[in-house]
């Protein structure tokens, strides 16, 4: 996320930052903490490794956890998001995966598509213009348009 223009800070809360929290009554974690994470992450590959390795367009894929079922019930595990997954990406949900271009940084997650119905039991589904804002990548698209994305 980028800093304040007329004082070089990082955004605050009531700004408008992005946060991760778990609920009421526990710490807000800026999304910024996942940015420095993956930014660590991809400097330490680069330092690490011989540039002629890694041509323009290489890219980490992370996959996230996945929803189970109890056996034939139509009961779920409580889902808890796959560890570094959730360190590189602050992702809660399941069935996501996520990218970082190792030579630009470029940062893209990838969401389920989930059909219309959903919202009868969950809720309006979010679109990925606001996990955009909310997860604070670069973009966010579709888990079916992996293969075709760039």
């Amino acid at each position: 996320m980028a800093s304040n223009d007329k004082t070089g800070e990082k955004p605050r809360y009531s700004e408008g930052a992005a946060y991760f929290d778990m609920g009421e009554h526990t710490l807000r974690i800026p999304m910024t903490l996942h940015a420095e994470n993956r930014e660590r992450l991809r400097t330490r590959l680069l330092a690490h490794t011989d540039t002629s390795t890694h041509a323009p367009g290489t890219v980490i894929l992370l996959q996230g956890g996945d929803d189970t079922n109890r056996y034939s019930a139509d009961v779920e595990h409580v889902f808890h998001q796959e560890t570094y997954f959730h360190w590189a990406f602050g992702v809660l949900e399941p069935g996501w995966y996520g990218a970082v271009d190792v030579n630009s940084g470029r940062t893209v997650l990838f969401c389920p598509r989930l059909p219309e119905e959903y919202a009868t039991w969950m809720g309006r589904i979010t679109t990925p213009q606001e996990y955009t804002r909310q997860y604070q990548v670069d973009e966010v698209r579709y888990v079916d348009e992996v293969s075709t994305s760039t």
